[in-house]
Parts: C-alpha cells; sequence; structure tokens
C-alpha cells in the first residue's frame, strides 16, 4: 500500500509537497517595532528536517520573536505545535 498525500489546505502546502519535501514548519514571527506577525514557512524531507531547519534559522535570526511555531506532515496531514525545547 503506498501512502497518499493529505488534501494540502494551501498553495505553500501544495508547493512543499511538488517540491519534495513531505513537512513543514509554519511559524508566526515579528521582529522589535512590528505591532503584527507574519507567517514563515520552514521546509523539510522529514519532520525532524523541517524541525532543524527552523531551529537553525530561528536561532540565528536577530532580534526575531516567535509567537507560534506548527510542524505539519503533510503526507498525513497531521499538525502539532514545535514545543519550546525543540528549539535548542
Amino acid at each position: 500500500m503506498t501512502i497518499r498525500p493529505a488534501n494540502p489546505h494551501s498553495k505553500i502546502e501544495r508547493d512543499m509537497l511538488a517540491l519534495g519535501m513531505t513537512a513543514m514548519v509554519r511559524a508566526w514571527v515579528t521582529k522589535a517595532g512590528m505591532e503584527r506577525y507574519d507567517c514563515a514557512f520552514f521546509g523539510g524531507a522529514t519532520v525532524a528536517d523541517a524541525v532543524d531547519h527552523y531551529t537553525r534559522t530561528i536561532r540565528k535570526a536577530v532580534r526575531v520573536s516567535v509567537g507560534r511555531a506548527d510542524v505539519i506532515d503533510l503526507m498525513t496531514g497531521e499538525a502539532r505545535v514545535v514545543e519550546i525545547g525543540e528549539v535548542r
């Protein structure tokens, strides 16, 4: 039996699947002085790769604050919040 991708809900999810990524992190980020959050996306071949890409990028970012980050498995549609302990 083959795994079928879940129905992608947005254009970015379809684009990630088209590029061969099966997981992504959707993070709501803001910089100092901004009054709103913007959505940032980080992809990976696996859930662990996507979380690793997200953590490495956020760690290098200057004055960026994350409101919430969710990791989404694009093959199953399963989503969960990235815990603070996962960000090294």
